[in-house]
């Protein structure tokens, strides 16, 4: 399936930056972010999804939100928590 390679391109991906700092990281996560929405949600708002019925459009219905999830998810994932201060002595 296109979606899972996307995921597994985003994790590889993700895990190469992984060594950054975090302003670095959270700057590339956040592009990455953008990026995939983009070219994820381009179709849809382009009306390249046809379905001939009902039953159709739940089953697309259900995938989409079923990739939406795994997408937040994912970038959940991602996105690092800020380090604390640093205390000055």
């Amino acid at each position: 399936d296109a979606f899972d390679a996307i995921v597994m391109l985003i994790t590889g991906f993700a895990q190469t930056l992984r060594p950054l700092h975090p302003e670095p990281h959270q700057v590339l996560v956040s592009e990455l972010h953008r990026r995939v929405l983009i070219e994820y949600v381009r179709p849809l708002l382009q009306g390249r999804l046809v379905c001939a019925s009902a039953k159709a459009r739940a089953r697309v219905a259900a995938r989409l939100g079923d990739e939406a999830r795994q997408l937040r998810e994912l970038f959940t994932r991602l996105v690092r928590p800020p380090r604390p201060p640093a205390l000055v002595l």
